[in-house]
């Protein structure tokens, strides 16, 4: 498991490091929409800034996208910050967002926590 997760108030805050997988996204998630205080969340902060390789494929991020527009259903209004310091990893979770275009939620990357925090507490 390559990443640290937790809740702040009803928002998540999930901190990737190393090498991730696919699974290591998929089950962070799994925390997300499996715990009663998604359906209050506001804003997702998802932190890349620590990781060396994003090992996923187009395919991955693909049902990544139908299983996070599934859950947009149930929260329809959710901010999803992505901190990325790394061109390589902002090009491969580009291809997320447009995937993500079909959904309600509105997603954007930051390259600092602080800009990320900013974004999600104060819009």
């Amino acid at each position: 498991m390559n990443y640290k997760f937790h809740w702040k108030e009803n928002n998540a805050v999930v901190t990737f490091e190393g090498d991730v997988k696919y699974n290591d996204i998929f089950l962070s998630d799994g925390k997300i929409y499996g715990d009663s205080r998604f359906d209050l969340m506001t804003y997702a902060i998802y932190d890349f800034s620590e990781v060396n390789n994003l090992l996923i494929t187009e395919a991955d991020l693909k049902i990544l996208s139908v299983l996070n527009i599934s859950a947009s259903k149930w929260n329809k209004k959710l901010k999803v910050a992505l901190i990325i310091t790394s061109k390589n990893i902002a090009d491969v979770l580009s291809i997320y967002i447009q995937l993500m275009e079909k959904s309600s939620w509105s997603i954007k990357i930051f390259n600092t926590r602080e800009k990320a925090f900013e974004w999600t507490e104060n819009e």
